[in-house]
């Protein structure tokens, strides 16, 4: 037994009943038209669902955000870090130096070892003589 076509509109099964079937859709709306009508439990598990997948990729978009601050501030630190390090290391270094030429200047030759460095020094029968360019008129000074 076949469905005629004005069965299959009034939502008649095959006896002829309307228990299992789908309500009739008015003649007035196209077949392309047609929007299946969602039962209120699952169009609300549906909105729930809907919800619940927004609020999660909002606090991903959020975590992620937050993480590239924080990778950007760590690399901020390592930065500022490792340059803090090469200026303690060379202050380090010109630190053992004075340490070592204090340690030597007051060793048991240090005073000799101190008049060594200063050859600069004028031996005390000796008379320094110090050589200055000479002044220019200020007429020429203001020609230059």
């Amino acid at each position: 037994m076949t469905r005629k076509p004005e069965d299959q509109r009034r939502g008649r099964g095959k006896r002829g009943d309307a228990a299992g079937a789908i309500k009739a859709v008015p003649s007035r709306v196209s077949a392309s038209a047609r929007v299946v009508p969602i039962p209120s439990g699952e169009r609300q598990e549906l909105l729930c669902s809907v919800i619940g997948l927004t609020v999660k990729l909002g606090i991903g978009l959020v975590a992620g955000v937050s993480l590239t601050h924080l990778a950007s501030a760590y690399q901020q630190r390592l930065d500022s870090h490792s340059e803090v390090s090469a200026i303690l290391e060379l202050e380090t270094a010109r630190l053992r130096r004075a340490q070592n030429r204090f340690d030597k200047l007051f060793s048991t030759e240090g005073q000799e070892r101190l008049m060594r460095e200063q050859e600069q020094w004028i031996a005390p029968d000796r008379l320094r003589v110090v050589w200055e360019a000479p002044q220019q008129p200020a007429k020429l000074q203001s020609q230059l």
